[in-house]
This record gives C-alpha cells, structure tokens and sequence, in this order.
C-alpha cells in the first residue's frame, strides 16, 4: 500500500503466485532476496523512487521478462537478477 517505503528482506521470498507487481511510488529500497524465488514473476514495475535494490532480490524469478530500472537506482547488488 501508499506509504511503505521499504520491501523488506525475504518479503515475498518463494512466493509462486506472485505475476506482476507494481510497487507504490513511497517505496525507496528492495531488500536482499525480498522477490527471491518467485517463479511466476513475470513483470514487475519499480518506481523512480527506489534508489537500493538488494542482493539477490530477484533471484531464481525464471519468468521475469519486464522490468525497468528507474534512473534513480544508484545500488543494484550482487546476483539481483540471476535467473535460473
């Protein structure tokens, strides 16, 4: 919801339901593993507002084909995206 400023670590850890999520514009960092083995995930839409994405937030997300780093992301860290 508006207001959450942080997605925290292991959030939706191993969560195979999740297909698409559009975070609030509040939210300023993802955490470690926050989306990690999330294998449904295709697309996923981050706000200007994020500037921290943790390690490996997005790791094992095989179906993930849409995502845009916003321009003020200034710390993506190690194995963030390494699929499958």
């Amino acid at each position: 919801p508006n207001g959450v400023i942080q997605i925290g670590k292991k959030a939706f850890y191993n969560c195979h339901s999740l297909v698409n999520i559009k975070l609030p514009d509040s939210i300023n960092e993802i955490d470690n593993f926050a989306f990690t083995w999330c294998t449904s995930l295709k697309e996923i839409f981050i706000p200007n507002t994020v500037t921290k994405i943790g390690r490996s937030a997005f790791f094992g997300c095989c179906s993930l084909v849409d995502i845009k780093i916003p321009d003020g992301t200034r710390e993506i860290r190690w194995g963030t995206f390494y699929k499958c």
